[in-house]
């Protein structure tokens, strides 16, 4: 199969040895249950943890089109790999929310990574100029590796829910220091096994209101325009570009079985796939390219990032089921490649924004 032209930013981001050598890696990774050192060592030399963070903290400041072009490759080499760091980077986003005065020391380091849970699971009673938070949270993608931990929590004040005008609860972003967190190891799922997603505790931490934020456009501290992009768009289109390059890789894994029938139904699951790539590519290209040119995006182009999202993500898991009949006892071996790659795409359906 002919590899397709990607424009701009989308061209390859990566030497192919590397791409290889992350690849040989993933299926140790899926028995240790989390990212290799090899697999992190390369993650940190590349700065993909900090796609999204700023120069001057070391980042890479990439744009959304940017981001998810090299989202997409990464899980067309492994879905665990992918994922990660698609929500990890994500994570990291956060940087142009919170106080600078915290962010310039947090993220000047190397190895910083964030990750967390968006459920407000959690509550933060207002004290002394800060909160004190309770809460358990599940699926912290990286868990093992994350130096912080992000969460959602209902505020409370004077022993009542905390709420806005129109009577709904406050919710405040917070992100606290490994060392305040519990990490419960119960991620036990068919695939995306080394993204190590476990749940993770906290216990009434006292957090400075230096450590809450809201994600937010009007709330961001920082004027790069990735900070003013909405997060809901930006999240949904990341992981159906994860769902993209994980279907790309289960066709590839059809395709390279050499056998005539089945390649010519990998080609064609691979046309149906590429033509909503481009769809997709369309809506979130336009998108930032609003956001450059007028300071926002109207409600009608974030509309079509979502809808273009969510048809990316359908038609490539329906490419996968159908191909995944013929592709013999291979694909149901737990042991293959293929397999994993089946395993890790139908785990990472089970999103809520991928619905």
């Amino acid at each position: 199969m002919e590899a397709d032209n990607q424009s701009g930013a989308s061209a390859s981001m990566m030497a192919a040895e590397v791409a290889a050598l992350l690849g040989d890696l993933s299926g140790q990774a899926e028995v240790d249950g989390r990212l290799t050192p090899e697999q992190l060592a390369i993650i940190y030399d590349r700065r993909w943890f900090k796609l999204f963070v700023p120069k001057c903290y070391g980042g890479l400041e990439l744009t959304v089109p940017e981001g998810v072009r090299l989202e997409e490759e990464l899980a067309q080499i492994d879905g665990s790999l992918g994922w990660t760091v698609t929500l990890c980077a994500g994570a990291n986003l956060f940087v142009g929310y919170i106080e600078q005065s915290v962010a310039a020391t947090l993220f000047t380091e190397p190895m910083v990574c964030l990750g967390g849970s968006g459920h407000a699971s959690g509550k933060a009673v207002v004290e002394n100029g800060g909160f004190r938070v309770s809460g358990t949270w599940r699926y912290a993608t990286g868990a093992p590796h994350l130096t912080h931990f992000t969460a959602n929590c209902i505020l409370e004040r004077h022993g009542e829910t905390w709420v806005d005008e129109e009577g709904n609860p406050i919710i405040k972003s917070f992100f606290f220091a490994k060392e305040d967190v519990r990490v419960v190891e119960d991620w036990n799922t068919l695939g995306l096994k080394a993204t190590a997603s476990h749940s993770f505790e906290v216990d009434n931490v006292w957090v400075a209101n230096t450590h809450a934020f809201i994600i937010a456009p009007e709330q961001a501290t920082l004027a790069h325009p990735i900070y003013h992009y909405p997060f809901l768009q930006f999240a949904e289109a990341t992981l159906a570009a994860n769902t993209l390059g994980m279907a790309r890789h289960f066709v590839a894994c059809t395709a390279a079985q050499g056998k005539a029938a089945l390649y010519d139904l990998a080609e064609t699951a691979q046309q149906q796939i590429m033509q909503v790539k481009e769809s997709f590519y369309r809506a979130v290209d336009a998108s930032w390219d609003e956001l450059l040119s007028i300071g926002s995006i109207s409600p009608e182009t974030l509309l079509a990032v979502s809808n273009q999202s969510r048809v990316l993500a359908h038609v490539c898991r329906e490419q996968v089921m159908a191909l995944y009949p013929h592709a013999g006892l291979a694909a149901a071996d737990t042991a293959t490649e293929i397999n994993r790659v089946w395993r890790d795409i139908f785990t990472a359906s089970q999103h809520s924004l991928l619905r």
